[in-house]
């Protein structure tokens, strides 16, 4: 994957800290999360955003994974809307790496990193 997203933009791990952007809205009951997601930053001709590669088993015995992105269409420089992806990751993302920061980015070996 992390071939074909280079012929159409560039391709940057990341280490996205959502300290400030967590701490901006109040859950209740909500665990501690972590802050730090290990990701990619894909800046593309018409979208950039963030892909997140989590690592979890849907069923037991199983080595699942799945792939999110946070992205904004018509835009190729991250920096123009990141303010608000981190704030969307912050408030919408998935439990499964707000609650255990399982996640990895994607690489040119095809494999997770994590």
């Amino acid at each position: 994957m992390s071939r074909y997203l280079k012929a159409g933009g560039q391709v940057t791990p990341v280490a996205l800290n959502l300290t400030t952007e967590i701490q901006s809205w109040e859950y209740s009951g909500r665990q501690a999360s972590p802050t730090t997601l290990e990701g990619t930053t894909f800046e593309g001709n018409d979208t950039a955003g963030y892909f997140f590669v989590i690592k979890k088993a849907v069923m037991p015995g199983r080595d699942d994974c799945f792939i999110e992105y946070f992205g904004l269409v018509g835009e190729n420089n991250l920096s123009a809307g990141s303010a608000d992806l981190r704030q969307i990751i912050a408030l919408e993302g998935n439990p499964w790496y707000l609650f255990t920061g399982r996640t990895g980015s994607i690489s040119d070996d095809g494999k997770v990193h994590s």
